[in-house]
């Protein structure tokens, strides 16, 4: 397996920045190289699922490929880490995926939720944070190492609603799975509500590197929930009264 990278050998930007600030990107960065690492793991456990729920060939494609995706994302994370730190950034250490589990829903089920929850919701936002991430740099390096990042998010996004669309999920779950979004939604919509307090917490990186800010990704998260992924399960004639209700709820 090749994780060789085309990211720009050059980029006077990076030596703009004062040692503290660059030491705050870098700080950014290795934490996404740890993140993909933990994508990586979880996504073999998405093909699994799907393996094992009779998935068709081409979701079955998208799913493997997309472990592959994630290691090279933890490749390009650690060398922009390193650009900016000026040293070496470790390769991150493995955390092991929990199995998935859904409260009392039986394992046909669980397989079907943990792979909606982690491409059609949390993919879709993965990439609405990329977008910002992109809209914010703007230096060589982190513009392309975001497009390759971006790029490949939504492809990973792609795997569940593809899956839904391809008639292998049952229809005895599709009443289940509408049920449930409001507790995926919220699920995600929570991780990055709390990943942004923990920015905010810190000394703000500079503008212009590829970190965003945590204004614009709020933001985001709540356009993609309202205007990208419950019209998507609509679209797939999922029953999403209980998704609307909840948003409905949510604080602007």
């Amino acid at each position: 397996m090749s994780l060789a990278l085309d990211l720009p050998a050059d980029d006077p930007s990076i030596a703009t920045l004062g040692p503290d600030a660059r030491a705050r990107v870098a700080r950014i960065w290795t934490e996404r190289s740890a993140a993909e690492q933990r994508a990586a793991v979880l996504f073999t456990l998405v093909a699994r699922d799907l393996l094992a729920d009779g998935a068709i060939p081409e979701v079955l494609d998208l799913a493997t490929r997309a472990v592959h995706d994630e290691l090279r994302h933890v490749e390009v994370c650690r060398q922009v880490a390193a650009r900016y730190a000026g040293t070496e950034v470790p390769w991150p250490a493995p955390e092991p995926a929990p199995e998935p589990g859904f409260r009392d829903a039986p394992p046909d089920l669980t397989r079907v939720l943990h792979v909606v929850f982690n491409t059609c919701i949390a993919e879709s936002v993965g990439a609405a944070f990329l977008q910002v991430c992109r809209a914010d740099a703007e230096g060589p390096l982190v513009r392309a190492a975001l497009q390759v990042l971006l790029r490949d998010d939504v492809g990973h996004a792609r795997i569940g609603w593809a899956h839904l669309a391809s008639g292998r999920v049952a229809a005895r779950h599709l009443p289940a799975i509408g049920a449930a979004l409001p507790g995926l939604l919220r699920a995600v919509r929570d991780g990055w509500y709390e990943r942004c307090a923990e920015l905010d917490a810190r000394e703000a990186p500079p503008p212009g590197h590829g970190c965003g800010t945590t204004v614009a990704i709020r933001a985001a998260v709540d356009m993609t929930l309202r205007d990208v992924i419950v019209p998507g399960f609509e679209y797939l004639g999922l029953d999403t009264t209980a998704a609307r209700r909840w948003l409905a709820s949510v604080p602007a």
